[in-house]
Parts: structure tokens; C-alpha cells; sequence
């Protein structure tokens, strides 16, 4: 090198060490200098510029600085708000010059450009509202975080960041979004498929795809996989688990599909005339077809319940179905011949053939509720009603050739009770222990002929009659041991008199009986009689009730006491006047004319109420007022008693009598006074 060159080199070097210096105090507060963040500072005098360095020894010859002792350094450490360094490329017109240029040599190791940033910005900031970085070969990054931003007009390629945090890679229209390995494309995206060239896996968390899919290849999925359009696989698929989604809509029924349709629902179909096969180890074990599924002899096991649709029976009846018929009906139908088995743990315990029910040994049939057997026309034949915790029941007992038995079961000595619809009792049946004498029922054939009812068991027992505190209100007996005479009791039509009869042997009668067989009342029957006694109740009043022979015109009515007995009439009261103890009256309104007797042992005669005549106890006879009479026999007199005079005043007694003398009847008179005269 020239000495001038050293020297020109030296003047530079203490120029640019004295403006560097400059410069350093300029912007230095700590030396008391104040700016306000302006770009420029004066210097003095004696120093150049930036720019006159940079133009030092010639238009643009100072812009070139030897870093070989230490890096150039521009430091800031105070709190202003002023960049550090700015570049400004602005020129006139275009020009292809950039701001910052950066170059490494091929022996260096370090990257172009270092940014260490401890602080809250981002490292490189673009402010315009596209930020390109062009590179002729390939970039290469450890890791790249993109920043919240919109994303750039579609018509770029570009990979942005948007959305709160969605991650958005775009193609330019008519061309794709590839993913390749090892230079081959694996996936392709475009704007109507994305094309997955590989074997595809899904991992937890599924796969969702809403276009239509074309798989050339096998399709392995270990997650879940959700398809929003058709999927079309050429190969096997093979999954884990594949679930439809709800939303789908059948295919046309040319194509064998499997949709979930209807909100939910899974159909399978197959081509017209063919069927849906479920196969094991390549064999068909279920067929279904439009007309019948075919287990192909498969046992259906675990099957919560079966619903059967409406339909109509098979037209084959000998065979084995179950179908729903009549809108609600379930028939069960065997062949011909065959019985309906209802088995638990293999043993048959209920067997329906076409004539018979069979239950098996030890099993009941239990009703749920007050429920029983209907007829033919739906009416309740049988009702049976439970009762709590009941101990007694019904058995019947059938029978060779006797009877059939009902028998009460459960506890010792009940019987029966029957009720009417209004649970009020009408008739019960109440054993004894060690009974031995029940009532016997039997039939009877022909008009003449009682169905009989029969003291059965022990011989000659009859029947007793309680009311409802067990007190006995009626008993019938058997007397001797081969009674043949009997009470007969006969209804009769509107208007006819109930008969009791003895219809044993002819000309009996009937005995009433007190305690201890002491007779009160005989009825005998004469041989064809035809006159008999009737006995008439009547109305209120005094009249009272009747005795009649009836029979024959003009029949007597004959009283006969016992040997020197007589016919006694004693009525409660006395008989008067008035009210005669025994009245001849017939049919003739009233009842006051009779015979009477009172208090003082006198017979009296009683006409309408009027006494007539009566028998003293002197034997004399007393005739009524206005009354006449005709005597005979000796002794007799005709006494006119309380007799009234013409001037009013009542007398004592006058008397007419007869006596004898001489052999002569002569007939007297007393007078009032006393006095005696004959007639």
C-alpha cells in the first residue's frame, strides 16, 4: 500500500472515529444532552456526516465498512420511543433495489440474519396488507406460528391463520391443496373431492366428511367416521365400529344400500327379488326377503319382545305360525293333530290342543285381579273374588258314576254362603263337626210329583227351622220309623186359598200338638165328606170373625162337648143390653139383639138394643116396656114394673098373676096400692 493510501486511510479513519464520537454524544442523555426523538443532531464543524461518508472520497465510495475487529453496534438503552435503525427505500421510480440486502458467504455457518427478542413484539412485522418473502431456492423453518390475522383475497395461494385460531390453506381456483410424502402426493384437496391416495386411518376422534367419497382402496378407521354425503368404497372396508348418521335419505330402490333415515332409522335394502343375508363363516344363517325372514333353522334367543304387524293368517293351516290377524288378534296355530306346549326348564306345564286345556300336576291357574270365565258372548260366567291372606277355598271333586262333589278346603267345618249382586246373603250352608244328617235335594219327573228336599245320613231326622239369633221358629219331625201320612202345603191361582193337606193315607186328618205332645187341635176327615168349617177374619169393628159350615145348602153347625159338658160362652165383660154375649144377627146390620147375662146371675133378652125380656135370679120373668106375652102352667105372673101414671109421676109395681083354687085357674091382679083382686 502507498504511503498516501496509509495516510488517505488514516485521515478517513480519524474522520469516521471523531463523527462515530460525535455522533455517541449527540444522542447521549447521560452527558446531559437532551433530544426529542428526532432522525438528526448536529455536529460540529469539524466532522462529516453520515451521508458525507457515505459520499467521502467520492459519490458513494464511503458506504462500505471492513467489520474485522468487532461487529458494528447501535445500542439503545433509554426510554425513548425512536427506532434504532431505519432503512427507507423510496425511490423516484421503480427500481428493483431493496432496503436490506443479506449475504453469506458459502463458508459460513451462522445464519444471515439473528433476531434475539426477549421483549412482547413480534421479531419481523409487516405493516402493508400484503407481506411477501420470495425465495429463489427452498425456506426452511424450525417451527412456524402464525399470528391471528384475515385472511388474504382468494385469489392468492396462502396459508393463514383466522377465525380466532382456525388454520385456513387455500389453492387458487381449478387448482389443488396437496399433502405429499417422499414427493408423492398422498392427499389431494380440491374444490369438489379430496382424493386419499393411501391407506387412510382414523385415530379417537373421528373423521367427519360431508362431500361425496370415492375409496380405490382398502379403508382402516379406528376412530369414528362420519360422512355427510355418499361414500362409494371399491374395496373391502373394515371397521371397528360404523355409525350412520341420523339425517340420511334413502338411495333409489335400484341400489343395495344401508341408510339411517327418518331421524334415526336403519334400512337395509336389497334389489327387487333378492334378499338380505346375514352369513357365519361364509353360510347364510339368516334370509330376508319381501315376504319372509328364513332363520334357516336358528334358535332366536335373548329377544326382549316381538311386535307383530296386522296381516293375514297363511293360507296353509297345517303348519306351525304366529300371526296378528283381525287388527289385534294373536294367533298361534299348530298342525293338525299337534297341541300348543308352553315348557318351563323343558317340561311341558300348560298344553293347549284342540279339545282340551291341560295344565300340568301342581299348577294353578291364579287370578290377578276380580276377574273370571265369560261365556261365548263375552258375559262373565265364573267370577272370582280374593280375599286377603284367605285359608279356606273350593275343590271339586269329580266323580264314577256318583255324584259330584263341591268341598270347602283349608280349614275344618265351613260351609258355603251365597249372595246377590248387592253382597246381601241369601243362603248359607253351615256345617257341624262330625256332622252326619245333611239335606238331600232330588228331582222330580211328572205334573204330580215335588221335587223333594231330605233329611239324608241318619235315618228318621226332620228339619229345624232357625231364625237369625239361632232361636228354632218352625221344626218338622218324623214320628215312628216308616211314616206314611204327611203335610202337604198347595199353592193356588189368583184368587184360590192356600191348602194344607194330609196326603198319606185317606180320612186322617191333622193333630196340633203342644210341647210334649199334648194335643190342642184335631181336624178328623169324614169319609167323602163334603161339608167342612170355614173360619172368617173380619175388619175392625165389633163384628168379628166367623165360624161356617159350608158344603150344602141349609148345613148345621154342630157343637158337642165332651160327656156332660157344655158349650161355654164367656166373654171378657158381661154382656148388657146393648152388647148381648151371644147375638143372632145372620147378614142383618146390627149387632145388639141376643142373649146376655149380667153381673146379678140374669139371663136377659135383647131386641135392637132394648131390653126385652129377662130370667131373674127369682126365677121370675121381666118383659120390656110395650112388650106382650103368653103364659101357661100355674105360678106365672105377668109383673109391669116402674109403670108410669096419667099425670106423669111414676108408681111402684102392679102384677098380674094367676093361682088355682077349687081346681079352678083364676087369674089375679095386684094393684099399685097392694091390694089384690081377681080378674
Amino acid at each position: 500500500m502507498a504511503k498516501s493510501d496509509l495516510l488517505t486511510t488514516k485521515v478517513i479513519r480519524n474522520r469516521l472515529t471523531r463523527t462515530v464520537k460525535e455522533l455517541v454524544d449527540a444522542f447521549d442523555t447521560s452527558t446531559g444532552h437532551s433530544h426529542d426523538g428526532s432522525d438528526s443532531a448536529s455536529l460540529s464543524a469539524t466532522g462529516n456526516t453520515l451521508d458525507q461518508a457515505y459520499d467521502q472520497g467520492g459519490a458513494g465510495s464511503g458506504r462500505a465498512i471492513t467489520v474485522n475487529d468487532g461487529a458494528v453496534t447501535m445500542t439503545k438503552n433509554d426510554a425513548g420511543t425512536e427506532n434504532v435503525l431505519e432503512l427507507d427505500a423510496s425511490p423516484s421510480a421503480g427500481a428493483a433495489g431493496a432496503a436490506l440486502s443479506l449475504t453469506s458467504g458459502a463458508s459460513a455457518t451462522t445464519a444471515s440474519l439473528i433476531i434475539a427478542n426477549s421483549g412482547s413484539g413480534a421479531d419481523i412485522l409487516g405493516t402493508s396488507s400484503t407481506w411477501n418473502v420470495d425465495a429463489a431456492g427452498v425456506g426452511s423453518f424450525t417451527n412456524a406460528v402464525l399470528l391471528e390475522g384475515t385472511v388474504p383475497a382468494a385469489s392468492l395461494a396462502y396459508v393463514a391463520r383466522d377465525n380466532t385460531g382456525d388454520l385456513t390453506v387455500n389453492a387458487i381456483t381449478g387448482k389443488e391443496v396437496l399433502l405429499a410424502i417422499a414427493g408423492t402426493d398422498v392427499v389431494t384437496v380440491a374444490g369438489a373431492a379430496v382424493t386419499i391416495a393411501q391407506a387412510l386411518t382414523v385415530s379417537a376422534g373421528g373423521l367427519t366428511v360431508t362431500g361425496n367419497s370415492t375409496f380405490n382402496n382398502n379403508l382402516t378407521i379406528t376412530g369414528s367416521l362420519t360422512f355427510g354425503g355418499s361414500l362409494t368404497i371399491n374395496e373391502t372396508l373394515t371397521v371397528d365400529e360404523l355409525i350412520l348418521d341420523t339425517d340420511g335419505s334413502a338411495p333409489g330402490a335400484s341400489n343395495a344400500y344401508v341408510v339411517s333415515d327418518n331421524t334415526g332409522d336403519l334400512t337395509v335394502n336389497a334389489l327387487s327379488g333378492k334378499t338380505f343375508n346375514i352369513a357365519i363363516a361364509g353360510t347364510d344363517e339368516l334370509v330376508v326377503s319381501a315376504s319372509a325372514v328364513d332363520f334357516k333353522g336358528n334358535d332366536v334367543d335373548n329377544l326382549g319382545y316381538l311386535e307383530l304387524n296386522a296381516t293375514t293368517n297363511p293360507a296353509t293351516g297345517d303348519a306351525v305360525w304366529l300371526s296378528h290377524d283381525n287388527t289385534g288378534d294373536l294367533t298361534v296355530n299348530v298342525r293338525n293333530g299337534k297341541a300348543l306346549h308352553i315348557a318351563e326348564n323343558g317340561t311341558d306345564e300348560y298344553n293347549f290342543s284342540d279339545t282340551e286345556f291341560e295344565l300340568a300336576s301342581g299348577n294353578d291357574i291364579q287370578f290377578l285381579g276380580d276377574d273370571g270365565i265369560l261365556d261365548s258372548a263375552a258375559n262373565e260366567l265364573i267370577k272370582f273374588e280374593a280375599v286377603g291372606s284367605a285359608t279356606t277355598y273350593l275343590n271339586l271333586k269329580n266323580a264314577n258314576g256318583a255324584a259330584i262333589e263341591l268341598e270347602v278346603f283349608g280349614a275344618a267345618d265351613k260351609g258355603f254362603l251365597f249372595k246377590n249382586d248387592q253382597n246381601e246373603t241369601m243362603f248359607s250352608m253351615v256345617p257341624v263337626a262330625s256332622g252326619d244328617t245333611w239335606l238331600q235335594v232330588t228331582s222330580a219327573v211328572g205334573a204330580s210329583n215335588g221335587v223333594i228336599l231330605a233329611a239324608a245320613g241318619v235315618v228318621d231326622r226332620g228339619f229345624v227351622f232357625h231364625n237369625a239369633a239361632a232361636e228354632p221358629i218352625f221344626q218338622i219331625d218324623v214320628t215312628g220309623s216308616a211314616p206314611v201320612n204327611w203335610l202337604t202345603l198347595d199353592a193356588a191361582d189368583t184368587g184360590g186359598q192356600v191348602v194344607f193337606a194330609n196326603d198319606g193315607e185317606a180320612d186322617i186328618g191333622m193333630l196340633f200338638n203342644a210341647k210334649d205332645d199334648e194335643e190342642m187341635l184335631s181336624l178328623k176327615a169324614a169319609t167323602a165328606a163334603v161339608t167342612y168349617v170355614e173360619i172368617t177374619s173380619a175388619a175392625s169393628g165389633v163384628a168379628g170373625p166367623s165360624i161356617k159350615a159350608l158344603g150344602e145348602t141349609n148345613t148345621n153347625l154342630l157343637l158337642i162337648p165332651d160327656g156332660t159338658g157344655a158349650v161355654n160362652i164367656a166373654p171378657g165383660t158381661a154382656g148388657s143390653k146393648t152388647s148381648p154375649s151371644l147375638i143372632f144377627a145372620g147378614a142383618v146390620a146390627g149387632l145388639d139383639t141376643g142373649l146376655f147375662a149380667d153381673v146379678a146371675d140374669e139371663l136377659g133378652i135383647t131386641v135392637g138394643g132394648a131390653q126385652a125380656m129377662y130370667f131373674g135370679a127369682a126365677q121370675e120373668v121381666y118383659l120390656g116396656t110395650g112388650i106382650s106375652t103368653t103364659f101357661t102352667g100355674p105360678g106365672g105372673a105377668l109383673i109391669f114394673d116402674d109403670i108410669a101414671a096419667p099425670g106423669g109421676t111414676s108408681t111402684n109395681q102392679a102384677m098380674i098373676y094367676g093361682y088355682s083354687s077349687g081346681g079352678n085357674s083364676i087369674m089375679a091382679q095386684r094393684q099399685e096400692d097392694g091390694t089384690a083382686a081377681d080378674l
